[in-house]
């Protein structure tokens, strides 16, 4: 779910250089300056020659930045063990960004053998100094380990910094009572943080809370603006459920055609219950033209993805089809099956790239620990009705 968070652009690192400015001591001023202006000129090669001179002797900003440009592959070749020598130097100067820098490389294995204990050494340094994202992944690294109360600890220091991702974490934590007792108002306390900081996990869970209304007033509208937010940045559960409240009429009039194409969107995704809910669409011709090969195609993908209704769905259809519309659909399901196959090994790609990515120090994919006790992700569910020419071809109950 988390991959445009790790983009790393010439605009995100020098948010992060500004936290070097901020940490440096009697810089050697017009070095300094003739490489931050050729920074924000995307002149790499000119940001490299002014900085090493001074990471040579011994500005740790410098080498701090020079590591980075070592690990990214900006104005130099790409080189990780460079970066940690560079990371090292700052960091035994106490420069807290290197610290959690040269702890992330150690935590993902980069340019060094992967070393827990080491990584935790260098993120305690940082966070003993105040690093937010040091505390973040000391909170990270403390979930992995079932440390659930030095997690909680951790999650909790760097949400009150505004860590969006500790704050989404630590929402979860309070809504499960992991490390912390279970306290729903905090839960709904720190998902509101997060969401409002723009975190699509976190404002799809805080739409289920207004969905079911037990923590969080039941408000339609205000799941619906939700689960808006979170399926524009791509959450395929968020583009599901805002389907089911246009096929509902649930906090916003009802529309067939805009349930259609929010399901079309989960469906692309892998959805398993919207590509039923789509097949349905198809099968009943709601909001969309009747397509019985297309629905078959959609029942098929839900049933070999777990849900038995769509397999059942796709028996029931396929007795009002002819064996050339059978053949048809199982062939653009094929189709559909290995595109979507490759797509997820690009995904896959990019999201090991953005795994290495020094200005955010983490990694998307460990934003989230794996939820304790099972996923918390619960789907709003959808009348059962039947379509207008099948049936017992259903909706997702």
């Amino acid at each position: 779910m988390w991959s445009d968070h790790e983009r790393v652009n010439r605009n995100v690192s020098l948010i992060i250089l500004g936290c070097c400015l901020l940490a440096a001591v009697n810089p050697v001023q017009g070095g300094w300056h003739d490489g931050e202006a050729a920074w924000q000129q995307g002149d790499y090669s000119g940001a490299l020659k002014a900085w090493q001179p001074l990471a040579q002797q011994g500005d740790a900003r410098a080498q701090y930045n020079l590591g980075l440009m070592y690990h990214k592959g900006l104005g130099i070749s790409q080189d990780d063990t460079r970066a940690v020598k560079w990371f090292r130097q700052a960091a035994e100067q106490r420069l807290a960004r290197a610290q959690c820098a040269l702890g992330y490389m150690y935590d993902a294995g980069l340019g060094v053998p992967r070393d827990y204990h080491e990584a935790m050494q260098w993120y305690r340094a940082a966070a003993d100094q105040g690093d937010a994202t040091a505390r973040f992944n000391l909170g990270r690294l403390y979930y992995a380990g079932q440390s659930y109360t030095e997690a909680a600890r951790y999650f909790a220091e760097a949400a009150q910094q505004g860590h969006v991702a500790a704050s989404y974490n630590l929402a979860r934590l309070y809504a499960d009572g992991t490390g912390v007792p279970e306290d729903a108002t905090a839960s709904l306390k720190w998902y509101r943080s997060a969401a409002a900081a723009g975190l699509a996990e976190a404002q799809y869970q805080l739409a289920e809370l207004y969905i079911k209304g037990d923590v969080a007033p039941q408000d339609d509208g205000e799941a619906l603006k939700w689960f808006r937010l979170a399926a524009q940045q791509g959450n395929a559960d968020a583009q599901f459920n805002l389907g089911v409240m246009h096929k509902k009429g649930a906090g916003v009039p009802q529309d067939y055609a805009e349930a259609a194409r929010w399901y079309q969107q989960a469906a692309n995704q892998g959805n398993a219950k919207a590509m039923n809910n789509l097949g349905y669409m198809y099968a009943s011709g709601s909001g969309v033209l009747q397509d019985f090969v297309l629905a078959h195609m959609w029942y098929n993908q839900a049933g070999a993805n777990g849900i038995d209704l769509g397999s059942e769905n796709r028996d029931t259809l396929a007795m009002e089809m002819t064996p050339e519309q059978i053949a048809a659909a199982q062939q653009l399901a094929r189709e559909w099956t290995m595109r979507h196959e490759r797509e997820t090994d690009d995904q896959t790609a990019v999201a090991a790239d953005a795994r290495s990515a020094i200005p955010a120090i983490e990694s998307i994919t460990n934003e989230v620990p794996p939820a304790a006790g099972g996923e918390l992700r619960r789907s709003a569910t959808i009348d059962s009705a039947p379509p207008q020419r099948v049936e017992r071809s259903r909706l997702w109950p």
